[in-house]
Order: structure tokens, then sequence, then C-alpha cells
């Protein structure tokens, strides 16, 4: 039977990976695992506690900041497949794993879009909610080992897993330990333990990959980029009449204002004034050197002057340079980051595999129940530098806390469900209006925490710092998040 094989390359290569164990997800997505089965009585339990309360739902809380999916093609469906994804993650689809709506096998080619998160900012740029309703008001949080969505379609049109059939995946992460799987039913809004997940295994295939992405990563953020700056008058080259005709793309720049591109001290015009008198040269012209943004200027009369030169920053090619270099800059931020997340994976020599069998797209998620007795319960309020009091209903404030790995988002009407545990790690940030960020930072915490404690039950007012500029990526939330640590 002929199987073959694919590697899905991406943007950006997810900054942590999931972890390893074989469970499998029966047909029925109520059914617990081999093993461990959740009785019907205990999902009909279960059910009807959280059907009481208000459904829970994935909502994105941004307009521009979105975690991309990766996009998998598979031609011909009557073969089975593997896909594997810079993550580490791994997809093995059977051959003919796929049914129209009307429960017809599909022979046209299907793509299936995946998405992992593994990190606070993915979680938070979901939507997805990690709260599990319970009874007079209360609710459990998750802190997830890892959590992913699997969705498919052929020719624009929806399908299936076909009956009696699964597609196994695979994830990795540095998350050990003990976790259950759940299943989010987002037409009913709820989510679905379906019990003990088996135990997960070192991956050590996976950590040498982390060994050779942290020698790439290390070797592109070697150099940070270098902010442009106005080229100072007394360095700019000022041209009226010099020959550009096989430099096409500078036609309309007169006067022409170049800089020296050199090394060479000795050659640098600063130091030969002498040049600058403009009667003493016949012909002037320049040519492309074949490297971007660099040409040679050269001189001809009694003497002949040759030397590297580029534009001079200013104006519109000063505005310009700044773009470029906010662009490498978020590059750079965005590979130190995941340089940051593979050397702590890399220390702790933990890559860990869980392989699960699903029969249906969802949401899927390795996870705990979060509990901290020492939680203070607050009846919280914020305040938003800048920002008018009448925006509150817009905005979800998400406490980060369990590591990071527990990520709960409240929207205004759920603001009094907040509770701060004093010894666990602990910060917020909330999403306003236009995609702006505010946050309330680790360091915010230690200096305010005896207050927190000492108003446990009563109302507090959080004030929180505004960011400037915008966040751009799922990335720049990362970063974010990151200075919200300190």
């Amino acid at each position: 039977m002929k199987i073959t094989t694919s590697k899905i390359i991406v943007a950006a290569a997810a900054t942590t990976l999931l972890a390893a164990a074989t469970y499998t997800i029966l047909q029925n997505d109520t059914d617990g695992p081999k093993g461990k089965q959740t009785s019907s009585s205990e999902m009909a339990n279960q059910e009807s506690t959280q059907q009481a309360f208000a459904q829970l739902a994935v909502e994105e809380p941004f307009e521009e900041v979105k975690l991309q999916a990766e996009a998998l093609l598979i031609e011909d469906p009557s073969q089975p497949s593997i896909h594997e994804l810079p993550s580490g993650t791994v997809l093995k689809v059977p051959a003919n794993a796929f049914a129209d709506a009307g429960g017809e096998t599909v022979a046209t080619p299907v793509q299936l879009s995946f998405r992992e998160f593994h990190n606070a900012a993915e979680i938070i740029a979901s939507g997805i909610p990690m709260r599990i309703p319970k009874a007079e008001g209360e609710e459990d949080w998750l802190q997830t080992a890892g959590m992913f969505e699997i969705d498919g379609s052929s020719e624009g049109q929806p399908v299936e897993i076909a009956e009696q059939k699964a597609i196994e995946v695979g994830l990795l992460s540095r998350e050990g330990g003990e976790y259950d799987f759940w299943i989010f039913d987002e037409q009913a809004g709820r989510w679905a333990n379906q019990g003990a997940a088996e135990s997960p295994q070192k991956d050590l295939m996976a950590l040498a990959e982390i060994e050779t992405e942290v020698k790439e990563l290390r070797s592109k953020t070697a150099r940070r980029p270098i902010e442009p700056m106005p080229t100072p008058e007394e360095e700019k080259l000022i041209f009226t009449d010099l020959d550009i005709k096989n430099c096409p793309e500078l036609a309309g720049k007169n006067p022409l204002a170049l800089t020296y591109a050199g090394k060479d001290e000795k050659a640098d015009p600063i130091n030969n004034e002498w040049i600058t008198d403009h009667g003493i040269w016949r012909k002037k012209s320049l040519e492309p050197t074949g490297k971007k943004g660099v040409y040679q200027l050269t001189l001809l009369g009694n003497e002949a002057y040759r030397i590297p030169v580029k534009l001079a920053l200013q104006g519109k090619n000063l505005e310009q340079a700044r773009q470029e270099y906010q662009k490498a800059l978020a590059s750079y931020q965005a590979d130190v980051a995941l340089l940051q997340d593979a050397e702590a994976l890399l220390a702790q020599q933990a890559a860990f595999r869980r392989t699960v069998e699903v029969a249906s797209f969802k949401i899927y998620n390795y996870d705990a129940l979060w509990k901290k007795e020492n939680a203070v319960p607050l009846m919280a309020d914020f305040r938003f530098e800048g920002f008018p009091a009448t925006i509150n209903r817009y905005v979800t404030v998400y406490l980060v806390t369990g590591d990071n790995r527990v990520v709960v988002g409240l929207p205004q009407k759920d603001w009094g469900k907040l509770r701060i545990s004093p010894d666990a790690d602990n910060k917020l940030i909330a999403v306003l209006p236009g995609d702006k960020v505010a946050i309330f930072s680790q360091s915010d915490f230690d200096r305010e925490m005896d207050a927190i404690q000492q108003s446990g039950g009563s109302r507090y007012v959080f004030n929180m710092k505004v960011e400037s500029g915008q966040l751009g990526s799922v990335e720049g939330l990362h970063r974010i998040l990151r200075k919200a640590s300190s």
C-alpha cells in the first residue's frame, strides 16, 4: 500500500512542542479513552451541569491578530498519507478517510486545516475558552499541556471524517505528566472530559531537531537590526548632473543625495574634501554594484575617484528605511522568542509526544483542572489609561497564570469571577478596541499583592498600562506577555 510523506513549511514554527502518549477516541466523541471510559451517567451529569449555565463560545478577541492554520493538502485521499509539521506534530491519515455531507467517500483532493496552541499568546489569539462552569456560578479553569483544532474541506465544501475512520495526531510539548483529554463541542458550548490520557514518553528525535533549531536561531539572532538615523549633512554628497542611465530606479531624484558606503577611511569623502569641487570633474556617473542599495560612484577628471555609495537617509528614503527596520526588528524579536523557548526545551531535555486518534473535526485539548486553595476571589474592576469607562463592555481581560499554561478570558460581565493565587505567577492582559492591549505585570502583582489579599471578596481596581503601537501578529502578543512576566 502506497504511503506518501510530506513536510509542511510554515512562516513561523510553533514556539513550544506538545507531548506524547497513545490515546484513542472512539467514533462517538462522548466516549472515554480505552482503559478508562467515561460512563453514560457521568457524561449525563457533566452535560446537565454545564448546560445549566451560559454556553461558552470561541470568540477571537482581535481584528487583525490571527493564528494562521497549517494547510495540509491530500491530493489523493484514496491513499494513506503522513504529514509532518515543523513543530514536530505528525498527522497520519488513512485511505478513504473522508466523507461528504451525504456520507459518500470523498475522492477529490482534501485540504486539512490544522492549528496548534502551545502558549498563552496562541490561546488568547484563538479565543478558545478555557473555563468549566460549575454550580452556583463557580467555575474551574483548565491548565493545558497542548491543544489543537482540525477541520477539512474539498473543493470548497466541508467534509467529515468517515465512519470507522480516524486521523492519528501526534503532538510534541515540553510538558510531561498526567492530563485528561477534552473535546470542545462548539454547538453545545461546552468542554467534554474524555478521561485520563496515557502517560507521555520522551521523544529523543525531537530533541535532536530542537538542537538544530537552536543553532539556526542563534545564527539568525547574532546581530540585532540597527535603527536607521538621518544622514548628517557633512556626510552627504549632493549631485544635480550625475549620469544615472544605468540606475533607472533613481530617475526623478534630483538633486541626488548620496553617502559613502565603504569601510576604507582613506577613500571616505570626509577625508577627501577636494572631491567636492565639481568643476574638476569631466564625467560623473553611477553604476549598480549587484549589492542591493549600493552603487559605484565614478568621478573622472585629471584624476579618477571611485567609491561605493548609497542613498542618503532623508525624507522618503529615511521613512522607507524606518519601515524596513520595523519589519526586520519584528522578525528578529520573533526569532529571539523562538530561541528562548527552544533553549529552555533543550536545557530541560524535555520533548514529549502524545498520540491520539480523532474521529471528527473539533477542538481537542490535553488539560488538568487548575485549583489553588489559597486563591483570593475579587470583585475586579479595571481602568485603562487614556480610555473612558464606556469601553469596558467591549473589553476581555485575560489572567495568565499556572506557569503560563492557565489562560482565562473574562468579559466585563465575568470580571467578578477573577481570583488570584498569591504564590502563583500572575499577569493580566486586556484586549481593547482597535487591537490595543493593556497589561498588569508580575511586578505590579508583587507590589500590590498585600492590598489584593486584603480586598478578598470585595471590589479591587486594577490600573492597567496601555501598550503603545500595534501588535501586528501573535509574535507581537508573545513579546507583550514576556514583558508582563517581569
